[in-house]
C-alpha cells in the first residue's frame, strides 16, 4: 500500500482526506489506513444531513462483527450530504476510498486552527507511507502480546486486509487512539 498522489487532496493526521468542491465546501473520506486495518466493514453509521458535528465527536462508525472503529471529526463541520450508498455497499471504502468511497460533503471553516497540520502532495504521500510502517509495527506488537493469536514473524511484506478480525475491541480502541486521534489546540 502506498499513497496515491492526489495533488488537490489534503490529509488530516486522523487519516481523513479533504477535497475542495466548486461550492467551497469539502468532500471528505478515509485514506487507505482504516480500510486496510478493518477490511470491508459490515456496517457504516453516518451522521444525518444537516447535522453539526463538533471537533472530536463521532463522524462515522465502522463496524465489523462485534467491533467498532469510531472516526472523529477533525473540526466543527456541518454535514451537507452523506454518501448513503455506503450503507448498502460498505466495501466501497475499501475498493475506491478516494472517489466513490467518500463519506460526506461538509461545510467547514478551513481557516480554523485545526487545519494548520494538513498535508498535501508529496508530503502527504511520505507521511502515509510512514503511517503504514507504523501500522505494521503496531500489528506486530499486538500479535506478539495477544494470546489468542499465534506469534508471527514480521517480514516487512504487504498488509493483509481485515486485520481487525484478529484483535479484541480493546486493541481496536488502541488503534483508534494511536492512529485516528485528531490533535486538539
Amino acid at each position: 500500500m502506498t499513497a496515491p498522489v492526489l495533488p488537490d487532496y489534503q490529509f488530516t493526521p486522523g487519516h481523513l482526506w479533504l477535497d475542495r468542491l466548486a461550492t467551497g465546501n469539502f468532500r471528505i473520506g478515509l485514506d487507505e489506513l482504516i480500510p486496510k486495518f478493518m477490511g470491508s466493514p459490515d456496517r457504516i453509521h453516518l451522521v444525518d444531513d444537516g447535522e453539526l458535528v463538533r471537533i472530536g465527536e463521532p463522524l462515522a462508525i465502522f463496524s465489523k462483527g462485534n467491533k467498532d472503529i469510531f472516526l472523529r471529526a477533525p473540526a466543527d463541520m456541518r454535514i451537507c450530504k452523506a454518501n448513503r450508498s455506503l450503507k448498502h455497499q460498505p466495501d466501497t471504502i475499501n475498493q475506491d476510498p478516494y472517489h466513490k468511497g467518500w463519506l460526506y460533503h461538509v461545510s467547514v471553516d478551513k481557516n480554523g486552527p485545526e487545519f494548520n497540520e494538513l498535508l498535501t502532495g508529496q508530503k502527504a504521500k511520505l507521511w502515509l507511507n510512514q503511517e503504514v510502517q507504523r501500522l505494521k509495527e503496531f500489528i506486530v506488537e499486538k500479535l506478539n502480546t495477544t494470546a489468542a493469536v499465534p506469534n508471527t514473524a514480521y517480514d516487512g511484506g504487504m498488509l493483509v486486509d481485515g486485520l481487525i478480525d484478529r484483535f479484541d475491541q480493546a486493541t481496536v480502541s488502541d488503534f483508534e487512539q494511536r492512529f485516528l486521534s485528531q490533535p486538539t489546540n
